[in-house]
């Protein structure tokens, strides 16, 4: 009998991923000179991928120290110092920078935006400050968001749920709708609001699972089709994080130095003060493109403002 008919060109394997994080157009993964790791829409959504700690499971050579939501060390490789981090970390081409409260401590608070309605997450490994200037020693996170499209109106809402071994529960609600304004432009729009639950007892103040947060947060893309070859895009991202602070605790004694901190209990704490932590960002930026054929004139701006508070209990240290 006859045999299998032949693939076609189309059927040979997987869709090429497409990139932009050599800031030269849409390039394969294949074709970019560069160590990049990329998380696409597809397996951030099968994943369910929404924070930092998702995507450093997913890309090889990316780590995160993570002391809780808006308390995030990200490192490339391991390499990771005091001060702004090492990391470049972008939400479309909105660059970010850490709370800026204290030189030890930047690197620790750098921007933590919910990931949700992502077109991919791009990682460039190794140093990048050619393209991404002096924050991007060991390399670049770049977390790209789902363009307003023109050519249909479209929705969704997610809904989740979850427990915690010994803690409290989670939850979590989003929702986007895309909303076509011509043949040529277009706005979406992305709400949620999400609830970290608590696994430490807090028995210096009585209080049972205190590490839990909050983020409630808006995206706003509109994309605008100036001409054939001109395309206006804008993004603004608005976030409250509500956090009770790290989720230490000290089940055993803790030298540190000439002093030693006596054992709590298991997921307990006993610090004299509640060490909360509480960030409103806002990021906003447009971008203006024109394809000249052998090239495409790009300019962009950007802005963010960021308002902290950080408690930080180092009583017994003295």
């Amino acid at each position: 009998g006859a045999g299998p008919a032949a693939a076609t060109a189309e059927d040979d394997g997987p869709a090429p991923i497409i990139v932009t994080a050599n800031k030269r157009g849409n390039e394969t993964v294949q074709n970019t000179p560069s160590s990049i790791g990329v998380i696409t829409a597809e397996q951030l959504a099968s994943k369910n991928i929404v924070n930092f700690d998702d995507i450093t499971r997913n890309v090889a050579g990316l780590n995160v120290i993570n002391e809780g939501p808006g308390l995030n060390t990200i490192m490339i490789r391991g390499l990771v110092g005091a001060g702004e981090s090492t990391v470049g970390l972008y939400y479309d081409n909105l660059p970010t920078s850490g709370s800026g409260e204290s030189a030890a401590l930047t690197s620790g608070r750098q921007t933590d935006l919910v990931v949700w309605d992502a077109a991919r997450v791009e990682v460039l490994r190794g140093p990048q400050s050619t393209l991404y200037g002096s924050s991007a020693l060991a390399g670049v996170v770049r977390i790209i968001s789902n363009e307003a499209d023109p050519s249909g109106f479209a929705g969704q809402a997610d809904f989740s749920a979850a427990t915690i071994k010994e803690g409290s529960p989670s939850w979590s609600v989003k929702g986007m709708v895309n909303l076509p304004l011509s043949e040529k432009a277009a706005i979406r729009v992305v709400g949620y609001q999400v609830h970290t639950g608590g696994f430490v007892d807090d028995v210096q103040h009585g209080d049972k699972n205190f590490n839990k947060a909050d983020q409630t947060g808006l995206r706003v893309n509109t994309k605008f089709e100036l001409g054939e070859a001109t395309t206006l895009t804008s993004q603004l991202y608005v976030q409250r994080l509500e956090s009770a602070g790290a989720g230490f605790s000290r089940p055993w004694a803790s030298p540190i130095g000439l002093v030693t901190f006596p054992a709590v209990g298991e997921l307990q704490t006993d610090a004299a003060t509640k060490g909360v932590f509480n960030d409103t960002t806002v990021l906003a930026g447009a971008t203006l493109e024109h394809d000249f054929g052998p090239a495409v004139l790009t300019l962009s701006q950007s802005y963010q403002h960021r308002k902290n508070l950080a408690v930080k209990d180092n009583s017994g240290m003295g």
